[in-house]
């Protein structure tokens, strides 16, 4: 069998964490653990926060000054340098591919969702655009997909016919920290007692269901919790400034951003719940994480949503914000139900971590190795 050489679109890694560069992060982990041969391709700067992370050695970073430049030349000049870096399989994981591809490389393509199908919940409209544009050519340039649930797996089926024999559904995972580094820190104890969100502000995050609900909660509950927000809130601020004057719930709301991981798994343990109602979601890691951390977790019986929380979580229509609210008192209120998800969530977890979607990336890519030179 010839030697496998991965090439690895690391363009998110020049961007601020997502779910989307963790992603790429813990799987390039398991790949320098398992000394396997790969390439990092960049065209701009990797985030500082990362370097620690990854092998320096095997990235390469081409810097271009902006957005077209960029674009030019991942799609026109990087096929040429595949070739060159003699890659045997080129791994796409930001929705894209370059136009132009050898026969000699196999492109596979990680599709997270595909939310570009539902303008309602974009971002913004350049990446929507994009993503509208770019994504389905890169799904016609792929010869085999990797999803991260079934749902996206049939979404793919439903909406681009590809063939279910070339759509691989390995989950993501949970992160991992030393316990000696989560003692250093107790800012979670500065708005304790708390409900917590952890994720973008994107509107499929449904950020306005999450405020009304909270702010329908009785008054002693409302005197009593706060609501914690991790993540970036900057594509919404003005919605979310709007809605907790709105709503009478300035002195509750609290945003965080830029948490590191050992302060982030604190923020997970000692929160009351995670509440999740989403519209739309590929896979939905920080449900996995609250998971990890032993938390109850609410959230929307749509999407991937209950493939991933089983039967450890307590579901809702995210468009009612009443049972939304419902669902975060009877959490509150009932100790046992309380113990119940979390006793569930420790059991649901173990079956997501980054080791085994490496590993069954690794062991997809090796049998297609197998075929390719068969």
């Amino acid at each position: 069998m010839s030697k496998i050489k991965i090439g690895i679109d690391g363009r998110n890694l020049s961007k601020p964490l997502t779910g989307t560069s963790r992603y790429v992060l813990e799987i390039v982990k398991v790949f320098e653990k398992k000394k396997i041969d790969y390439i990092i391709y960049l065209n701009s700067n990797i985030n500082n926060e990362f370097k620690k992370y990854l092998n320096l050695k095997k990235v390469k970073i081409f810097k271009k000054n902006n957005f077209l430049t960029r674009l030019f030349f991942f799609h026109f000049f990087l096929p040429k340098i595949l070739l060159e870096d003699k890659i045997g399989f080129f791994w796409g994981i930001a929705h894209d591919l370059p136009f132009f591809k050898s026969k000699k490389i196999i492109f596979i393509l990680t599709i997270f969702d595909l939310v570009f199908n539902k303008p309602q919940f974009a971002i913004s409209k350049i990446n929507f655009f994009r993503e509208k544009f770019l994504t389905p050519l890169a799904i016609r340039t792929a010869d085999y997909y990797i999803t991260l649930s079934k749902f996206t797996k049939l979404e793919l089926i439903k909406y681009f016919k590809i063939d279910t024999k070339k759509i691989f559904t390995i989950p993501a995972g949970f992160f991992k920290i030393a316990k000696s580094r989560a003692k250093q820190s107790n800012n979670f104890k500065l708005y304790q007692p708390y409900i917590l969100f952890v994720g973008s502000s994107s509107p499929r995050k449904n950020i306005k269901g999450i405020l009304h609900s909270f702010a329908n909660l009785p008054e002693e509950i409302k005197n009593k919790y706060n609501l914690l927000f991790i993540g970036s809130t900057k594509s919404m601020e003005k919605l979310i400034k709007f809605e907790i004057k709105k709503n009478k719930i300035i002195k509750n709301f609290f945003s965080l951003q830029n948490i590191e991981d050992h302060e982030l798994s604190l923020f997970y343990k000692n929160a009351e719940l995670l509440i999740f109602p989403s519209f739309y979601e590929g896979f939905g890691i920080p449900i996995i994480e609250a998971q990890k951390n032993g938390i109850p977790i609410i959230t929307s019986r749509t999407a991937s949503m209950p493939e991933v929380a089983g039967d450890a979580a307590l579901y809702v229509n995210p468009y009612n914000y009443n049972q939304i609210s419902l669902q975060i008192l009877k959490i509150l209120k009932n100790k046992k139900l309380k113990n119940q998800l979390k006793n569930k969530s420790l059991k649901n977890y173990k079956k997501f971590t980054w080791e085994n979607c490496a590993n069954k990336i690794i062991k997809l890519i090796k049998n297609l190795n197998k075929k390719k030179n068969a």
